[in-house]
C-alpha cells in the first residue's frame, strides 16, 4: 500500500521543532511533509503450515491409498478451491475442497510404486508452499481365480504397519487366504471403497501360520479394498490368493481312501467325480463340517474350477502330516498351501 503525504502550511519563524505538527500515517510511520510516498510491507503473503495429512473418513495416516479422500490440516490457506493445488511424490491431485485449516484432495494412483513408500506432499495455496512427508500404501491388484507373484513382506505387528490390496469379484462366493509364514498371527479387512468406514467382511481368527477366509458378503463383479496386517508376532513374508465363484457351499469328503475334504467353488454336479468314492455334500464347507484336526489347506484350480483342499491328521484312510500336506498340494500346478 502506498500512502501519499498531506501537505502543510509552510512554518513560521517563530516555529520550532517542537510545535511542528508530527503526522501520523497508517503503516504508524511518523514523519513530517514531504513529497515522497512511504510503502507499506505490511502487505507480503505469510506463511503456510501443515500440521498432519490424514485419511478423512477414518482419520488414519496409515490408509494413504489411492482414490481415497485425504485431508492435509494446518494454518493459513486458501478459501479459494482454484488458488490450491496439491502434488504427492510430484503428480498432480484433485482438491476437492479448501478452508482456512484444512485442504482435501483424492489420492492419485502412483503407478511406479508398488510397496509402501515415503513421498512428499506438496500444497500450493495463494502462492505460499507447504511439504510434508508422508507414507504412500500402493493397492496391488490381487487377479482372482489365479495365482499371482505377491510376496510381500510386513515389518512388525499393528495395523499402523499394514498393506493394502484391490481385487474384483467374479461371483458372490469367495475364498480368501493368506500362506507361508510360521507363528504369526496375520488378519485382514474388506471394504466396499476406498472411503469406506466399516469393512464388508474380515477374517480375525487367532492363527499362527495362515488365515482363511470364505464369505458370501461380497457382490459379483465389485472391485473391494482388502487390508492385510500382523495382529501378533514380528516381520514376516506372507502370500495371499482369492478365489470367486458365482456358487454357494459345496464340498465333497475322501474319508473312504484319505482324510481330506475339497471345499470347491463351482455349480456343475458332473465335478461331483473329483470326489472319487467320497461322500458328496452341497449344503455345508468342509470348515462347518469339521471333520478331524485340520493340518494343511491347499488352493488352487481344479479343471475350470477353484477350490480349497482341507488335509486331516485323523479320520479315515490316509491321514496326512503338515509335510505330506505341503507335499500333496505342491504337486497341483498353480497351488497355494497354508
Amino acid at each position: 500500500m502506498t500512502l501519499a503525504v498531506v501537505n502543510c502550511p509552510e512554518p513560521k519563524k517563530t516555529d520550532t521543532s517542537s510545535t511542528l505538527l508530527p503526522l501520523l500515517f497508517s503503516n504508524g510511520v511518523t514523519g513530517t511533509s514531504s513529497s515522497s510516498t512511504i510503502t507499506d510491507s505490511s502487505s507480503s503473503s505469510s506463511s503456510i503450515t501443515i500440521s498432519s495429512v490424514y485419511h478423512t473418513s477414518s482419520g488414519s495416516s496409515s490408509r494413504l491409498i489411492p482414490g481415497a479422500t485425504i485431508s492435509i490440516s494446518g494454518t493459513g490457506f486458501s478459501t479459494t478451491l482454484s488458488q490450491n493445488s496439491v502434488t504427492v511424490n510430484g503428480t498432480s491431485a484433485t482438491v476437492t475442497s479448501a478452508t482456512t485449516v484444512e485442504v482435501k484432495f483424492t489420492m492419485p494412483d502412483l503407478t511406479t510404486i508398488t510397496e509402501n513408500q515415503s513421498v512428499n506432499v506438496i500444497l500450493t495455496s495463494n502462492s505460499r508452499t507447504a511439504t510434508k512427508s508422508i507414507t504412500y500404501y500402493p493397492t496391488p491388484t490381487i487377479p482372482v481365480n489365479a495365482t499371482n507373484s505377491l510376496n510381500r513382506t510386513l515389518s512388525t505387528s499393528g495395523v499402523a504397519v499394514n498393506h493394502w490390496y484391490k481385487f474384483t469379484t467374479t461371483g458372490t462366493t469367495n475364498i480368501l487366504n493368506t500362506s507361508g509364514y510360521i507363528t504369526r498371527d496375520i488378519d485382514f479387512y474388506i471394504f466396499s471403497s476406498p472411503d469406506a468406514t466399516s469393512s464388508t467382511a474380515s477374517a480375525l481368527t487367532t492363527t499362527s501360520n495362515a488365515e482363511l477366509l470364505r464369505t458370501t458378503a461380497l457382490s459379483a463383479s465389485t472391485t473391494y479394498y482388502l487390508q492385510v496386517y500382523i495382529y501378533s508376532g514380528t516381520s514376516t513374508a506372507y502370500r495371499i490368493g482369492i478365489a470367486s465363484q458365482a456358487v454357494s457351499n459345496a464340498s465333497c469328503s475322501f474319508f473312504g481312501t484319505n482324510s481330506k475334504c475339497l471345499d470347491y467353488l463351482f455349480s456343475d454336479s458332473a465335478q461331483q467325480t473329483d470326489c472319487g468314492s467320497g461322500s458328496w455334500n452341497a449344503t455345508s464347507s468342509c470348515a462347518a463340517r469339521a471333520l478331524g484336526t485340520v493340518v494343511g489347506r491347499c488352493t488352487a484350480p481344479y479343471g475350470t474350477n477353484i477350490g480349497t483342499v482341507y488335509y486331516y491328521s485323523d479320520g479315515g484312510g490316509t491321514t496326512f502330516s503338515a509335510g505330506s500336506a505341503q507335499t500333496a498340494c505342491n504337486a497341483i500346478s498353480n497351488s497355494i498351501f497354508q
